[in-house]
């Protein structure tokens, strides 16, 4: 599997199209939960970009599907192995599923996602599952699955463990799990012992929140032929994203540092001009929400905030 890449612009929009709150005061410091302290125990040192969904809280809004609609129909061969899944092991995600983390690392991503489970009819029902293998690292089983080829594409590959009664980790390598378990036991090597990254976590909060460097994967990511997002995407050195849920909608929060040798303020323009570049798509609700968008600049930082109601998202559908 390729290294999972994130484009700076996508982020940007994403987050745009999705939520901010109201006015400029300072954003609010993450709440280190012991969920969160135990990712950061986990997951890797080297990661530039680190990344947390909190399913429960993201329940509260209706829109949430954690599933994917796999049980309601659209795909009938995934809603019955999930359904097979569920039967066997105890485990609906769409309600056990709690927090998952993601790091992202030149290696790819490597997950840490926390889960009401009975490890015992999880493992039996892996056990039986024909496409996948496994092996044993420090007593835990590492299962290994390959994903099939579509149109030519090679397949990717993932390996996973049920690392503890409420805690598996993934990645796109067998080693990445096995050093991943081995930290559940030490700790040593994890990304909670990243400094600079750190400091960008400790300002993020919300429901939902990622944070990190901009890397030369990233700039790669940006569209060749707009000129726009390429200078966008050089321009920032770091970035943190927030986002809550409530029952009617979403609120969040982005706040972009200007990379070296880049004035602020010119980051600030450029933001300002993605946001009314997505103007141009005619949608009146997407104009309303657009038009509450609120672009900021404090130092050497950026900051776009924006809600979003669960009538206007359900209409850009």
């Amino acid at each position: 599997m390729k290294p999972l890449r994130l484009p700076l612009v996508a982020l940007l929009c994403g987050f745009l199209l999705a939520a901010c709150t109201n006015g400029v005061e300072e954003s609010p410091s993450l709440s280190m939960t012991a969920e969160t302290r135990g990712a950061l125990a986990v997951l890797p040192a080297e990661a530039q970009v680190v990344g947390m969904a909190d399913y429960q809280a993201l329940r509260e809004n209706p829109l949430f599907d954690p599933a994917g609609g796999a049980l309601a129909g659209g795909n009938a061969e995934a809603s019955a192995r999930l359904r097979q899944m569920i039967e066997a092991t105890g485990f609906e995600p769409a309600k056990d599923l709690r927090q998952v983390y993601v790091a992202l690392t030149e290696d790819g991503p490597q997950i840490a996602a926390y889960a009401t489970l009975q490890p015992d009819r999880m493992t039996t029902f892996l056990d039986q599952q024909p496409g996948l293998q496994h092996t044993q690292h420090g007593g835990r089983r590492i299962y290994h699955a390959a994903a099939p080829s579509e149109a030519g594409r090679k397949g990717g590959e993932s390996w996973f463990a049920v690392a503890s009664e409420n805690l598996i980790v993934a990645s796109t390598s067998q080693e990445g799990v096995q050093r991943m378990l081995d930290r559940v036991s030490t700790g040593a090597g994890a990304l909670s012992e990243n400094a600079p990254l750190m400091q960008l976590v400790e300002q993020a909060a919300g429901d939902a929140w990622m944070a990190g460097f901009v890397t030369d994967a990233m700039k790669g990511e940006a569209p060749a032929k707009d000129r726009q997002a390429a200078v966008l995407a050089r321009s920032v050195r770091s970035f943190v994203t927030s986002l809550s849920a409530t029952p009617t909608g979403f609120e969040g929060r982005a706040a972009f540092e200007a990379a070296p040798g880049v004035d602020p303020a010119d980051l600030e323009d450029l933001v300002r001009g993605a946001v009314a570049a997505m103007k141009a798509e005619p949608s009146a609700e997407r104009l309303e929400m657009l038009d509450a968008v609120q672009v900021a600049r404090k130092g050497d930082q950026v900051t776009v905030r924006m809600e979003a109601t669960n009538a206007q998202l359900s209409a850009l559908k």
